[in-house]
C-alpha cells in the first residue's frame, strides 16, 4: 500500500466482536456470507492514486494525474509523465525510481481512455471534487517485472473512489467515499482495450470463491501457549495458574475466556521491552504487534508488561490476535479466483455485508497480519498503517492520534418539532462504526409556535440514543451558523483531536449540496481553521406518503388535526400521545368546564374511536345484505372477518367491548387528564362530574378525593359507553387536546405530589 491508500479494518476492529465468543460468531457468520457473495481478493502491490485536474488542451478539459497525498507541490500540483522523475528520485542515479515508469504508464492507459469515461466520472462525482481536497480512484498497480510478489501477469485495480481530507495544517490524507460499483465497473469495462495496449488487465473487485469447506473447527482446536512468568513457581506455591509458567489451551478454550475486546484500552509497556524496540513508546496499544510477536516466541509477559494490571488486557488482545490469524488462515485455504489462484498466497480477502461489521468492509489476512509481502517500490508510508491505533508497526504509539480516521458529525436544524426523518437520520449517523461523535445542533428560533423547549421534550420521549449522540443549542441566528463557527472554534477542534469533521443530512433535495458547501467553504479559507474536513456521505432520507418527512409537515398535520399523517411522521406511533401532549401545552388551556359529564366522555369517546373503528362485520353485513337472510348475513360477516383478520370466533358483543388491558390503558389515560387540569391552577369553583357538588373546593386539600371520586364515576360507565352501538364522532373536544392531555401514569392511587 503506502501512499494516499485507505485502510481496512480486522475482524476485531469491528462493532460485533466484544469478547472471545463474539470473535468466533463473527468468522461463523462471515463464513455464511462468504457462501451467498464471495469476498474481494487483496491485492499486494503499489498504491498508485490519481484524479482529475482542469487541463483545456485535452479533449475533455481534464486530464488525470498522480497524487500520493502529500504536500508537497507536484502532488498538490498533481504529477504527470512529464515531470515524474522530479517527483521520484531514486538513490540511485543508474537505477530510475520505479514509480516513474508506473505513473507513464497508469496515466497513458487512463487519459487514453478520458474521453469515453467521462460521463462515468462525472456520476462518481470525480468532475466536481477535482484538486488536492477532491476525490482519486484508490488503486493497486502490479508491474510483475518489478514486485516482489509474483503474479502471472501486469494489471492495475481500482479498489474505488477515496477524497483527500485535511490533516493538519500542512498534511492531507485520504478517506473513503460512497461509489457505486456498477459504475465502477463499467469504467473498468471501458479502459481494458488501452490497458491491453500495454500489456496490462484492469480489474475492480476480483472475487473469491469457497472451493471447499472452511476448518473452523480445527483451527479452533488449536494451541496457543502463553508463557506468564520468567521465574520458575515454587512447588509449594498454591498461587493460581501462570505465575512460574506458561498456560497452553486450544484457541476455543482461551477466546472462551475474553469476556472483554480490550480494543480501546491502553497498556504499559516494560522497561525490557522499549530496550528491545526503542522506536516503542512507555504507551501502547494491546495490539501493538511486537507485544503479540513476543507473546508468540514465548517471551513471558511479565518481561512485556509494565504492570500487573497490564497483563490481562494484554493477554487478551495477543488472544484474539493470534485467533485471528489461525481462523483467517482457515477462511484464505477455502478460497480460491479463478484470475490469481488460491487467496491464501495474496495478501487476503474484504468482506463487505450490510449484516457485518454495521456494514463497514473488513478483511482476513491470515498469515499477514503479522507482516505481508514487500515490494521494491520505496514506501513513503514506512510501516503498514491500520485503525487499531497505528498498532501494527514497529514504531511509537502516538496516542493523540488514537481517534484518528474518525469523523465528527454535526447535524444542524430546527427540529420543531423533531420527526421520524431527524431521528432516523440522527440513528443512521450513531451507527456507523467511524463516526466517533454525533452532535445535534438545534435552533433556538421559534417555528409557528413550537419552541425549543417543546423541541427538547419530544427528544427526551424518543430517547434512545448512546452516549455518542450529544446536543447542543445554536450559539447564533441559525444552526448551520454555529457549525461553521465551531470549525474556527481551536478548542473545540482539538477536543477532537485527529477527527475529520462534516455537515449531517438527508440524501434529499438540497441537502447533499449542504454538505459539499461545508468541505469548499473551508477548502477556500484554509487558515481559518485547523480542522479536518471531509464529506461524510448523507443518511437515507425518511419518506412518508411519498414525500420527506420535514418539521413543517408535522406541524402542519398537527394544525389540521390530521393525526393519520401525524403518526406517521413520528418515529413510532407509540409516542403519539406523549408528543402530541408536548406541542398542547403552549396551546391548549383547560377551562373549568372540563368536567362537564359530557365533555368528559367524549374525551372517552374519542379514545375508543381507534379501537370502533375497526371492521365491524355486523354491522356492513346488515347494511350490504340485511339480516332477513340468516345463512346469507352469516356467509357476509365470515367474509368480512376474512378479509380483515378478524378471529373468526369473535361475536358481535366481543367486537363493542374493551379487554381488560384496554380498559386499564384508558383509566391510566384519563387519570393523567384529571392530574393535568389540577396542576393547571385552575379555578377551585369547579363544575365536576355527576356525584359531586358544585361549590368551592379546596384544591390543595381536596385533589386525591377529586380524582379518585372522579375515576370510580368513570370506572362505573365504561361498559355503558362500549356497549353503545355508534360512537358519536362529534367531539366536543378535537382529538388533538385528547391525544395530547393523554400519557402513561399508572391506574389507581395517585400522589399527586409526586407527579
Amino acid at each position: 500500500m503506502g501512499g494516499a491508500g485507505g485502510h481496512m479494518w480486522h475482524p476485531f476492529d469491528c462493532p460485533d466482536v466484544n469478547s472471545g465468543q463474539d470473535l468466533i460468531s463473527f468468522f461463523q457468520k462471515s463464513i455464511e456470507s462468504a457462501k451467498a457473495r464471495p469476498p474481494a481478493l487483496k491485492i499486494d502491490g503499489v498504491n498508485l492514486s490519481f484524479r482529475l485536474r482542469e487541463n483545456p488542451k485535452m479533449e475533455t478539459g481534464y486530464e488525470f494525474v498522480i497524487d500520493r497525498g502529500s504536500m508537497k507541490a507536484l502532488d498538490v500540483q498533481g504529477v504527470t509523465a512529464d515531470n515524474a522523475h522530479e517527483r521520484f528520485v531514486s538513490k540511485d542515479p543508474s537505477q530510475p525510481h520505479g514509480m516513474i515508469n508506473a505513473t507513464e504508464i497508469l496515466l497513458s492507459i487512463f487519459n487514453a481512455a478520458l474521453p469515453e469515461v467521462i460521463s462515468d466520472l462525472e456520476q462518481l462525482g470525480m468532475t466536481e471534487d477535482i484538486g488536492p481536497y477532491g476525490k482519486y480512484f484508490n488503486t493497486e498497480f502490479v508491474l510483475k517485472k518489478i514486485n516482489v510478489k509474483e503474479y502471472a501477469f501486469d494489471f492495475i485495480a481500482l479498489h474505488g473512489v477515496n477524497q483527500f481530507v485535511k490533516k493538519g495544517p500542512r498534511s492531507r490524507k485520504g478517506v473513503a467515499a460512497e461509489a457505486d460499483q456498477v459504475i465502477l465497473d463499467t469504467v473498468r469495462d471501458k479502459v481494458k482495450k488501452y490497458a491491453a495496449e500495454k500489456d496490462f488487465r484492469v480489474f475492480t473487485r476480483i472475487p473469491a470463491e469457497i472451493t471447499k469447506e472452511v476448518e473452523l473447527e480445527k483451527a479452533l482446536d488449536q494451541e496457543f501457549t502463553v508463557v506468564y512468568s520468567s521465574q520458575m513457581r515454587d512447588p509449594e506455591d498454591t498461587g493460581e495458574l501462570g505465575i512460574g509458567e506458561g498456560s497452553t489451551k486450544t484457541i476455543r478454550d482461551w477466546l472462551a475466556g475474553v469476556s472483554e475486546n480490550p480494543l480501546n484500552k491502553v497498556v504499559y509497556i516494560s522497561d525490557e521491552m522499549r530496550q528491545k524496540y526503542p522506536q516503542m513508546s512507555k504507551k501502547q496499544s494491546p495490539y501493538a504487534k511486537n507485544i503479540y510477536l513476543e507473546v508468540l516466541k514465548g517471551t513471558p509477559v511479565n518481561e512485556i508488561a509494565a504492570t500487573e494490571n497490564d497483563v490481562e488486557p494484554l493477554v487478551d488482545a495477543a488472544v484474539i490476535m493470534h485467533s485471528t490469524r489461525i481462523l483467517g488462515n482457515a477462511v484464505l485455504d477455502a478460497l480460491e479466483s479463478d484470475e490469481f489462484g488460491p487467496a491464501r498466497d495474496q495478501e487476503g480477502v474484504v468482506v463487505s455485508d450490510p449484516g457485518i461489521c454495521s456494514g463497514t468492509s473488513f478483511k482476513f489476512t491470515g498469515d499477514f497480519i503479522v507482516g505481508g509481502l514487500a515490494t521494491s517500490f520505496p514506501r513513503e508510508q514506512r510501516f503498514r498503517r491500520g485503525k487499531l491505533l497505528e498498532s501494527f508497526m514497529p514504531e511509537p504509539l502516538n496516542l493523540s492520534e488514537q481517534d484518528s480516521g474518525q469523523y465528527i458529525i454535526l447535524i444542524p436544524g430546527g427540529f420543531k418539532p423533531p420527526t421520524g426523518g431527524h431521528y432516523s437520520m440522527i440513528k443512521q449517523y450513531e451507527k456507523k462504526p467511524d463516526i466517533r461523535k454525533v452532535y445535534v445542533v438545534t435552533g433556538p428560533k421559534e417555528r409557528e409556535g413550537v419552541t425549543l423547549d417543546q423541541s427538547k421534550q419530544i427528544f427526551k420521549i424518543y430517547g434512545g440514543f448512546s452516549d455518542k449522540v450529544e446536543f447542543i443549542e445554536a450559539a447564533d441566528a441559525t444552526p448551520l451558523t454555529t457549525c461553521y463557527k465551531l470549525m474556527e472554534n481551536d478548542h473545540f477542534v482539538s477536543e477532537h483531536s485527529g477527527a475529520i469533521f462534516s455537515i449531517g443530512a438527508g440524501n434529499k433535495g438540497q441537502d447533499p449540496k449542504r454538505i459539499k458547501d461545508f468541505v469548499r467553504y473551508f477548502e477556500q479559507r484554509i487558515d481559518t481553521t485547523t480542522a479536518q474536513i471531509a464529506a461524510y456521505p448523507p443518511a437515507e432520507t425518511l419518506s412518508v406518503d411519498g414525500q420527506p418527512a420535514s418539521a413543517s409537515r408535522m406541524r402542519e398535520a398537527f394544525k389540521n388535526g390530521d393525526w393519520e399523517t401525524f403518526k406517521k411522521l413520528l418515529p413510532d406511533d407509540n409516542f403519539y400521545d406523549d408528543v402530541v401532549q408536548v406541542l398542547n401545552n403552549q396551546e391548549t388551556q383547560v377551562n373549568e368546564s372540563f368536567f362537564l359529564t359530557d365533555p368528559l366522555f367524549s374525551l372517552v369517546d374519542e379514545l375508543l374511536l381507534e379501537e370502533k373503528r375497526k371492521p365491524n362485520p355486523w354491522a356492513i353485513c346488515t347494511d350490504k345484505v340485511g339480516r332477513e337472510d340468516k345463512d346469507k348475513y352469516e356467509r357476509c360477516v365470515q367474509g368480512v372477518k376474512s378479509q380483515h383478520g378478524l378471529k373468526e370466533e369473535l361475536n358481535e358483543q366481543e367486537q363493542l367491548e374493551l379487554s381488560p388491558e384496554q380498559v386499564e390503558e384508558l383509566q391510566a389515560v384519563i387519570s393523567n387528564l384529571i392530574q393535568k387540569f389540577i396542576e393547571s391552577g385552575a379555578v377551585p369553583e369547579l363544575k365536576v362530574a355527576a356525584g359531586i357538588e358544585k361549590g368551592d373546593i379546596d384544591i390543595e386539600d381536596s385533589k386525591q378525593s377529586l380524582i379518585n371520586t372522579i375515576m370510580s364515576y368513570i370506572d362505573g360507565t365504561l361498559d355503558d359507553i362500549m356497549k353503545e352501538e355508534e360512537v358519536n364522532e362529534a367531539s366536543a373536544m378535537a382529538a388533538g387536546a385528547i391525544a395530547g392531555a393523554a400519557g402513561r401514569s399508572p391506574w389507581g392511587n395517585i400522589n399527586y405530589e409526586e407527579a
